[in-house]
């Protein structure tokens, strides 16, 4: 179940962009996270869960390959995949 995200542009009108500040220094303060509205702490703790998620599961696929299962990849995306659908009822 892997799916291609596809690209897009996204075109801003600078004009109208910058005429939502009054001053000059509001424009010179704005820092990348404010223009892109990226939540740090949000994704700080989604790249910790994505760390530990990778080692389970790299874990989970070693132990099956030493106990010689051939379809150790395939049983664990089926079994993340029914805890997904459980998750969503």
């Amino acid at each position: 179940m892997v799916g291609e995200i596809e690209s897009y542009n996204q075109v801003i009108d600078f004009q109208n962009f910058l005429y939502q500040f009054k001053y000059e220094d509001e424009v010179q303060a704005l820092e990348i996270q404010d223009l892109l509205d990226i939540d740090y702490e949000k994704l700080k703790e989604l790249k910790v869960k994505a760390l530990e998620f990778i080692d389970a599961t790299s874990y989970l696929i070693q132990e099956k390959n030493k106990e010689s299962e051939a379809n150790a990849e395939e049983e664990l995306v089926l079994f993340f995949n029914e805890k997904l659908q459980v998750r969503k009822l």
